[in-house]
């Protein structure tokens, strides 16, 4: 039994730390598209700096460099609400939240960032007739320029 017993949990143990990577590689080209439309649903644009999904989850995140007066329509046309305090953000994204460094959080001030989001599969986060994000929240670093975003995909 142990000599079947160990091959089997080692191919399983293979099997899943290689899927991350190819999820992260076959799925970000969809969530930049994806953005891609939001902004210019709005007339924005921006320049990606980086797209991941997040492990195998449904979750992704982007960090795009964009101008303050694209990130105000952006805000604006989706509707986002101003988070104030981390008791609104997903639990996912706090356990993250050393990651926001990528776009200078360290050292900043409270009046450098903006922090505001979209929860509850809501109407403007629809993509296509045929697909939505759960949620979206983004921090944007007004003096460098910076957004991150973190999307869910909805399920069906």
């Amino acid at each position: 039994m142990r000599r079947i017993l160990f091959p089997l949990l080692y191919a399983t143990f293979m099997c899943i730390s290689a899927c991350q990577p190819a999820w992260n590689r076959v799925n970000q080209g969809q969530l930049k598209e994806d953005m891609r439309t939001l902004f210019e649903r709005f007339g924005c644009s921006g320049s990606f700096r980086s797209v991941q999904m997040v492990g195998t989850t449904r979750i992704g995140r982007i960090s795009v460099t964009i101008s303050q007066d694209d990130i105000d329509s952006f805000i604006k046309g989706l509707e986002l609400i101003p988070i104030e305090d981390q008791n609104g953000l997903p639990i996912t994204f706090l356990k993250r939240i050393a990651d926001l460094e990528e776009i200078g959080i360290k050292g900043a001030t409270a009046s450098d960032i903006r922090t505001s989001g979209l929860f509850g599969r809501h109407v403007n986060l629809r993509i296509t007739d045929h697909s939505s994000f759960e949620y979206l929240i983004l921090v944007y670093n007004m003096k460098r320029c910076i957004a991150l975003i973190e999307v869910e995909y909805a399920y069906g």
